[in-house]
């Protein structure tokens, strides 16, 4: 049998489960900042993704908020996400609102 090169490192995974796991590694540290984080998953599908990198990008994504938030004297602190779908896409969305000095 032939390694598929294209497709290694891929698996199929439910979206959910990975902005979960993604969060969970991070929720102490958010918490600890006061940070409330909320996510909002309308619906999840399965797909076949390179799930790590996900999980990576989310994680720095979530990580750099907080760093920004810390920086900041400010009392509402939240980094919301967001999971739907559309025609034709499964998005993710992160928003935080940073007052500005």
């Amino acid at each position: 049998l032939k390694k598929d090169k294209h497709n290694e490192g891929k698996n199929t995974v439910d979206v959910k489960s990975v902005i979960e796991d993604s969060t969970s590694i991070i929720y102490p540290v958010v918490k600890n900042s006061g940070i409330d984080l909320i996510k909002d998953f309308s619906k999840s599908s399965k797909i076949t993704t390179y799930s790590k990198k996900i999980e990576q990008v989310l994680f720095n994504v979530i990580k750099n908020s907080q760093e920004i938030f810390d920086n900041k004297q400010q009392d509402n602190k939240t980094i919301t996400i967001k999971l739907y779908e559309d025609s034709n896409n499964i998005n993710i969305d992160i928003k935080t609102y940073i007052n500005k000095i």
